[in-house]
C-alpha cells in the first residue's frame, strides 16, 4: 500500500497533518533526503548508518518556518523506524534512531502525533527504549518520553502503544518467530551460524 503524500502547506507555518501516514518511500522532493535516506534504509554498514541518522536529527532540529518537508521526512523516517531502525542490533543507530524522534517531536508535534496516533505501537517501540541494556539508547529514549510531555493528551496512547508493543513480542514466543514475521525470511530448513543465532536471541530478549 502506498502511503498517502502529505498535504500542502499553502504558505502557513505548519502543514495540515490531517491527510499524512507512514510512505514507505520518500515522498519528497528535498535532494540531501533524497540522498540521505537510501543510506539509512539501504546500508548495512552501521556507521553509515547512524552517521546518516545524525543528519537527519540535525535536519528535524532546525526551526523551519514551513515544515512541509520535515513532514514529508518524518512520515518516511517513522516507516523506517518501526520496519528496521529499532531492531538494528548496533546501539549507536538505536539512540540515534530516538534522537531523531524527539527532535521530531519538538519541531513537528502535530504532525509526529497524527502518525503516531495511526501506529500507536510506535510509542512503545521508542519508550521501551528505555530498559535497553545500552545506556547511550536508555538516555534517547528517556528525552524522547520527555518531548512526548509537550503532546497534549498523549498518555492514553502512550498506554496503548506500550500494551500493543508488547502483547506482540511476548506472542512470538522465541527469536526464530519474531525474525521470520519481521524480516520475512521464510524457513527454508537452512541452518544459522552460531552469530546469527546470538544476533536473534539477543534482539528478541531486548
Amino acid at each position: 500500500t502506498t502511503a498517502a503524500a502529505p498535504a500542502s502547506s499553502g504558505g502557513a507555518a505548519a502543514p495540515k497533518s490531517k491527510g499524512i501516514a507512514l510512505a514507505p518511500v520518500y515522498m519528497g522532493s528535498e535532494s540531501e533526503l533524497s540522498l540521505l535516506f537510501p543510506r539509512i534504509g539501504q546500508k548495512r554498514d552501521a556507521t553509515t548508518k547512524a552517521k546518516a541518522l545524525q543528519e537527519l536529527r540535525d535536519y528535524f532540529a532546525k526551526p523551519l518556518e514551513v515544515k512541509k518537508a520535515q513532514v514529508e521526512a518524518l512520515a518516511h523516517f517513522l516507516y523506517l523506524y518501526q520496519s528496521k531502525l529499532h531492531y538494528d542490533n548496533t546501539p549507536r543507530v538505536r539512540s540515534a534512531s530516538l534522537e531523531c524522534c524527539e527532535q521530531a517531536i519538538l519541531q513537528v508535534p502535530k504532525a509526529f502525533s497524527t502518525l503516531v496516533s495511526q501506529q500507536p505501537e510506535l510509542l512503545g517501540m521508542m519508550l521501551c527504549g528505555r530498559a535497553d541494556p545500552a545506556s547511550d539508547v536508555c538516555r534517547a529514549a528517556v528525552k524522547v518520553a520527555e518531548a512526548l510531555k509537550t503532546i497534549e493528551d498523549s498518555s492514553s496512547l502512550v498506554n496503548q502503544g506500550m500494551w500493543a508493543y508488547v502483547e506482540r513480542i511476548l506472542a512470538y514466543g522465541k527469536p526464530m518467530n519474531m525474525h521470520q514475521d519481521l524480516f520475512q525470511k521464510k524457513s527454508d530448513g537452512s541452518k544459522l551460524s552460531e552469530k546469527q543465532e546470538e544476533e536473534l536471541e539477543e534482539r528478541f530478549v531486548r
